[in-house]
């Protein structure tokens, strides 16, 4: 009869094949555990480089700030579904939501709301930090009107959360692209708003709509149950202008006097203005009412011509497009002169840049006007 091998200790014994298996299965612990460290070696590698890049070109405080950003607060507000599709900070933040929308984070120091106790307070406090970069005008400011199709408890509700989230996360979405659809090319003044609205690249823009119907689309864009999205209050529109102006490596004068380096204008003729199309699906329409699109390959010059979301990587900044020109853009800001109450930002594609077009224009419609020339910008927070 064979004899078993046993192996003695104090507290009895065991086989030598219980043996063998304990030590094997110490080996594959080990071996995960190896792995993961050095996994998690090249992730920190990866995000080393990209502090490096920020490091050499806007100084190590502002590159420790990013870190902290990309390790702790991106994480708590990437909406459920989402993903990071850009990681690289000098290039602005990306994330795409289960329905295929891209959106752009706008950072806030929190620095800037750190003492405010309330809305009230956070409002002044980033209005102060904005009006370094833009003034606002006494008769603009972000109350409801009868415009947004929104009560005023709806609005504030809004407003609240918007603020509370600035300050909690330090930043707010925006879409990357003006809201756009795919369905077909031939919006008209009647305000039709069949179309499912998307923040996608190569979409026609999405025109022809009043302020609440803009909103109301707006707020169908919402991926998550979690978060909130409407029309960018009028103080997004300056924080971001401002985002884009320090990171971007905008001059003053290219946000608030003269944008047509960075935007679709009447005339990108100059050698520093002309738009070179880099989406090969790009199209243009340059015929009114500007709803039937061609291809456009090249260069868009010396034309006046309304073109796709994203048609082009110069009119682009921090993977923002189109924000200083292409469409004129709703947000919920209230315009209290004798004509509106409705605000709208920025420059157009009909815009005459020699007449200082610029980003952070504003001018107003009444609550029921729509135009082939003005569209709309999501925001999300």
């Amino acid at each position: 009869m064979q004899k078993k091998l046993i192996l003695k200790n104090d507290k009895g014994s065991i086989t030598l094949f219980v043996l063998l298996s304990a030590l094997f299965f110490l080996v594959i612990v080990a071996s995960v555990g190896v792995s993961m460290r050095n996994k998690e070696r090249r992730v920190d590698a990866e995000f080393d480089k990209i502090k490096l890049s920020y490091e050499k070109e806007i100084g190590n405080e502002d590159a420790v700030y990013y870190e902290k950003m990309h390790r702790i607060e991106t994480e708590q507000w990437v909406p459920t579904g989402a993903e990071i599709t850009n990681y690289d900070l000098t290039k602005g933040l990306t994330i795409r939501d289960s329905n295929g929308n891209e959106w752009v984070w706008i950072e806030v120091p929190k620095s800037v709301t750190a003492s405010a106790t309330n809305d009230e307070y956070i409002e002044i406090a980033l209005r102060n930090y904005a009006n370094e970069v833009v003034t606002r005008p006494a008769d603009y400011s972000d109350t409801n009107h009868a415009g947004t199709g929104l009560t005023d408890s709806e609005y504030n509700a809004k407003k609240s959360k918007m603020l509370q989230s600035i300050k909690t996360y330090g930043g707010f979405y925006i879409g990357k692209y003006e809201t756009g659809y795919k369905e077909n090319n031939a919006r008209s003044a009647s305000g039709d708003t069949t179309q499912t609205a998307v923040i996608q690249q190569d979409a026609y823009p999405y025109n022809y709509v009043t302020c609440s119907q803009a909103e109301n689309l707006a707020e169908g864009l919402n991926p998550s149950g979690a978060t909130t999205t409407s029309l960018m209050f009028g103080i997004q529109w300056d924080l971001t202008l401002r985002y884009l102006k320090e990171k971007g490596k905008l001059t003053d004068s290219q946000l608030t006097n003269w944008s047509s380096m960075w935007g679709n204008y009447m005339d990108n003729r100059d050698n520093d203005t002309k738009l070179e199309i880099t989406s090969e699906f790009a199209k243009k329409s340059t015929a009114s009412p500007y709803n039937v699109f061609e291809s456009i390959k090249g260069t868009k010059s010396n034309i006046i011509a309304l073109l796709t979301t994203g048609a082009s990587d110069t009119a682009s900044r921090l993977n923002v497009y189109d924000f200083a020109g292409n469409l004129s853009e709703f947000t919920l800001e209230k315009y209290d002169g004798s004509y509106g109450p409705c605000t709208v930002r920025g420059g157009s594609f009909i815009s005459d840049p020699l007449n200082g077009s610029a980003a952070h224009e504003r001018s107003y419609y009444t609550a029921d006007e729509t135009n082939y020339d003005t569209g709309f910008r999501v925001s999300l927070y």
